[in-house]
């Protein structure tokens, strides 16, 4: 019998353009917790800048939906055409990166962001 290969999990760290409503930032971590393989490591909210800073980490085979449940729900809760705000914003989710544990882990890690790219693009244009 042949072991099961460990399937390779990497780090998602996503930007959100709320960082001073508590509700809302706990509505977006939670998103997570219906994947069971993902693990939340940090939810960083910044009142001045108006940003929290998600970063969790999952399976490569996870990540992806993971990533899709986050942004439905920070899509649903943030409108950027009622922030009036000061400082600029380029979108309620405005940044997401996929980070390799290891440098081996670089080509899962580049098909994994071109999949979030794709389904993120195709999901809310």
């Amino acid at each position: 019998m042949k072991a099961k290969t460990a399937d390779t999990y990497l780090i998602a760290s996503l930007y959100f353009c709320d960082g001073r409503r508590p509700e809302v930032i706990d509505a977006v971590a939670k998103s997570i917790a219906a994947y069971r393989s993902c693990r939340l490591i940090n939810v960083h909210p910044d009142k001045h800048y108006d940003r929290t800073n998600l970063v969790f980490c999952a399976p490569a085979t996870v990540i992806v939906k993971a990533i899709q449940s986050v942004a439905t729900e920070v899509f649903a809760r943030i409108k950027l055409s009622i922030r009036d705000e000061e400082l600029a914003a380029l979108g309620s989710l405005d940044l997401v990166s996929i980070i390799p544990f290891s440098f081996s882990q670089m080509p899962t890690a580049k098909e994994v962001a071109v999949s979030v790219a794709k389904n993120l693009h195709q999901t809310f244009n």
